[in-house]
């Protein structure tokens, strides 16, 4: 089973949600293992062995092709051990995309008892994590009704964020032009960039903004130069 935070976007914001992809997600699996290990520093060493880059194929139960894909776990950690259940509990921070319920297996491959992941919790994804900003289904159907019955939209500002919301990780670079100017002229390359924050490289993914805050661009820096001239 698996549960927890899910990056949901609609119309528009559909094409920024490979932009979350680069943060990567913090996850929590509970593990069982098909037999005993003597001790738990053996669990923990298996899965020291388990960090960097790693090999994997997704899993038969994945919508995609099984095919050999290579994935980035940051960090891992084994919060709890039971003995006698042979379960446990592991923390891990990993790049977008790595299949968890694999790597349960790969450890216990690696044990040489064989293993397979229970359950799952995605406690962050991207920038959204369980700590703030989060909306359950029920919250959509309920701000959905109180506007359609009620005409009240207070309810369904706070479910569905603003497109910017996902791309605060990003430097930002200013334009004090409005939204609706600055597309006329992004598509004649006669816009002008103001001002931009300290630390932009060439290569580096930045957002274009407006004064009023609005997304107007989000791209390779050196890309956007051919557009923004500063």
């Amino acid at each position: 089973m698996c549960i927890g935070v899910l990056v949901v976007c609609i119309e528009r914001a559909t094409r920024l949600v490979k932009s979350q992809q680069s943060s990567g997600k913090d996850c929590i699996a509970v593990f069982k293992l098909h037999n005993p290990v003597e001790t738990v520093l053996k669990i923990k060493k298996s899965l020291e062995s388990l960090r960097g880059a790693l090999f994997q194929r997704p899993p038969l139960i994945a919508a995609v092709k099984r095919q050999l894909r290579i994935h980035t776990m940051f960090e891992n950690k084994l919060l709890d051990h039971d003995q006698d259940t042979s379960t446990g509990i592991i923390w891990l921070k990993c790049e977008a995309g790595t299949y968890v319920r694999t790597l349960c297996v790969h450890l216990g491959l690696m044990l040489g008892t064989g293993g397979q992941m229970i359950e799952l919790r995605r406690n962050r994804s991207g920038i959204t994590s369980e700590e703030e900003g989060l909306a359950t289904l029920h919250d959509v159907l309920d701000a959905q009704w109180m506007f359609e019955n009620n005409k009240d939209k207070s309810y369904l500002r706070r479910v569905v964020r603003p497109l910017e919301s996902i791309l605060t990780n990003y430097i930002n670079g200013f334009l004090s032009r409005t939204v609706q100017l600055m597309q006329f002229v992004i598509e004649q390359k006669l816009c002008f960039l103001d001002y931009y924050d300290d630390g932009i490289e060439l290569n580096m993914e930045v957002v274009i903004v407006s004064t009023k805050g609005e997304a107007v661009a989000l791209g390779n820096f050196q890309t956007l130069l051919h557009c923004f001239m500063v």
